[in-house]
């Protein structure tokens, strides 16, 4: 590993990366615009997962043009989680910001954030571009903090999380659920006197939300998110009631429009893995009749969309 600067800064970016190089050149120069924060503010460092791209060329054409940035490549390919282990447990700020190689920041952002945590003491702030909300808020309840984050917290780049809670957290023992950051991020929320959303298109049209599939979706959002959230409530941290309530809006506001309907039901191709899916939704949903008054309302809507593009 190389590095450039020492101390400890507000900010950690760690950027977990495997080939991308397209992406890591777009998510390098959009940093150039906030250069001077990353002198004293902001660290950023890249871990490479043994790509076979020349990633190090590109990272140090950024450092002739004066940007502090840090590499390491890995000695063998880690896998997925593990090099996301790895960028979380690199902290080298008050807080860590695990952003994904593909979800580039948008212009202002980062300024904007650094703001925030200047400002403030949270154990999670998080960036919401799904409400169409443009604002700050504070919360001094968790509860309320995750009702409205609610499936959400599942996005690892869109929450910044406070470096003193991972340590404490055995990331290892989550490996194969693809959601290791859940318990980190209920352990900082819950663990914390103030939390925070800012609400803002706070991704680059240069992301690439299209960079998804190959897992069973619904192993991990019914399964393993849920499981973590009743871990949750047992250990006294979330109440029943706000479990209740994220089950729910997970149900009506992710999985039946964008996953049951779709992939389930209407047969569309696509790149997860669905296998035991109706099993595993039955099994968590199907004593909830607001389920079936979703699933129909939102099968209804989609059919009607259906008609009348035919029409036209």
């Amino acid at each position: 590993m190389s590095g450039i600067k020492t101390g400890s800064p507000l900010l950690a970016i760690n950027i977990p990366i495997y080939n991308r190089s397209v992406f890591l050149d777009k998510m390098l120069s959009s940093f150039l615009a906030d250069q001077d924060l990353f002198e004293d503010k902001v660290s950023l460092f890249i871990s490479d997962n043994c790509s076979s791209e020349p990633l190090a060329d590109i990272v140090e054409r950024y450092r002739e043009k004066g940007l502090c940035v840090r590499y390491s490549r890995n000695e063998s390919n880690i896998g997925g989680d593990g090099n996301i282990r790895k960028c979380f447990r690199q902290m080298g700020g008050k807080y860590v910001w695990a952003l994904g190689s593909d979800d580039i920041p948008a212009p202002g952002v980062l300024r904007r954030i650094i703001g925030i945590l200047e400002n403030g003491d949270y154990g999670l702030l998080h960036l919401d571009n799904h409400s169409g909300n443009n604002g700050f808020t504070e919360f001094d309840s968790a509860d309320d903090f995750f009702l409205k984050v609610h499936v959400w917290m599942t996005f690892i780049s869109g929450n910044i999380v406070a470096a003193r809670f991972i340590q404490d957290i055995p990331l290892e023992q989550y490996e194969q659920t693809s959601l290791q950051q859940i318990p980190l991020f209920l352990a900082a929320g819950y663990g914390s006197e103030r939390n925070a959303i800012l609400s803002c298109d706070y991704l680059s049209p240069d992301s690439d939300a299209s960079n998804n599939g190959g897992y069973n979706l619904f192993k991990v959002f019914c399964d393993n998110f849920l499981s973590m959230l009743e871990s949750a409530v047992n250990a006294g941290t979330m109440s029943p009631k706000t479990f209740r309530e994220i089950k729910r809006v997970t149900f009506r506001d992710f999985l039946a429009e964008n996953f049951i309907i779709p992939l389930l039901i209407l047969r569309k191709d696509s790149g997860f893995n669905v296998a035991g899916a109706w099993g595993m939704v039955f099994r968590h949903y199907g004593s909830c009749p607001y389920s079936y008054y979703y699933l129909a309302r939102k099968l209804a809507g989609a059919f009607v969309n259906k008609f009348f593009r035919r029409s036209k």
